[in-house]
């Protein structure tokens, strides 16, 4: 008979609950910050309303990869998610949110799974302890991965020339970001709540050379006060990387010095963190 495990993960974040309800379950995006997930693709639906089915690979500390399905079947918005598996692992999953104090939010979630496999099924009396383990291993990781994402924009742009530290110039005090790396940029500014006031555009060489036509400013006219400004303002950014400003500056269409050599890159002025 298989073994059923029966596992309960406690998260907290310092952050709006819509925040952590978006990021939590934004699972199609795992594979590019939680390192244990190998494979993530939705087959059905958004992969949060009922019906909606998420395939997933997962590989732990342990010498295998675990393939399983989540079909979601109750979904309450910034409440609760009931999930099925199946696959590899077979049971149910829930999610479960609330603000545990002020600021202060709880993420919950409940998995409660048997497993398929035969050589695990074999082991499991002898090895519950190293599975348990490997499975607190697999969410403190993702916890360490998620958490960024969720609270909070004051690292933001620490945290992301970390990680990316080839693709950034600092000098002057200003952070310039490379252009094939500036919508990703975007991209997870958008997903911590933080809006783009303004953005330009740089040959960054041996000297700095601004392109003076390409500056924009989404602050004004009082767009900074749109209630969906972080949405908007990361949408226009993504307008222009795609349309206008997808080729380097040069000459006098951009008012850049005739002699400008070395890579584009972007300098984007950033709102501080919004509950969107």
């Amino acid at each position: 008979m298989s073994e059923i495990y029966h596992f309960v993960t406690d998260w907290r974040f310092r952050a709006p609950l819509q925040k952590v309800w978006s990021v939590v379950l934004d699972i199609e995006r795992y594979p590019g910050w939680w390192k244990n997930f190998r494979r993530v693709t939705i087959t059905r639906g958004d992969g949060k309303s009922v019906g909606s089915v998420i395939e997933c690979e997962v590989r732990g500390s342990l010498p295998y990869s675990l393939k399983y399905a989540l079909e979601v079947k109750e979904a309450v918005e910034y409440r609760h998610i009931l999930l099925d598996s199946t696959g590899d692992l077979v049971g149910s999953g829930r999610w479960e949110f609330s603000e545990a104090e002020p600021s202060v939010v709880k993420a919950v979630y409940y998995w409660d799974v048997a497993t398929t496999n035969p050589i695990l099924n074999f082991i499991a009396p002898l090895a519950k302890g190293a599975l348990a383990r490997n499975h607190e291993r697999v969410m403190a990781n993702g916890y360490a991965a998620l958490r960024p994402y969720i609270e909070g924009s004051a690292n933001f742009e620490e945290d992301f020339v970390r990680r990316n530290s080839a693709s950034v110039e600092r000098r002057g005090g200003s952070t310039y970001i490379a252009f094939e790396s500036a919508e990703v940029f975007v991209d997870e500014a958008e997903h911590q709540g933080i809006g783009i006031l303004g953005m330009e555009g740089f040959i960054i060489g041996e000297f700095t050379y601004p392109a003076l036509s390409r500056i924009a400013d989404f602050s004004m006219a009082g767009n900074d006060a749109r209630p969906d400004f972080v949405v908007w303002s990361c949408r226009q950014a993504r307008a222009l990387l795609a349309g206008p400003w997808r080729s380097p500056p040069a000459g006098a269409e951009d008012q850049i010095h005739s002699e400008a050599t070395g890579r584009y890159m972007i300098d984007f002025t950033l709102t501080k963190m919004s509950a969107r």
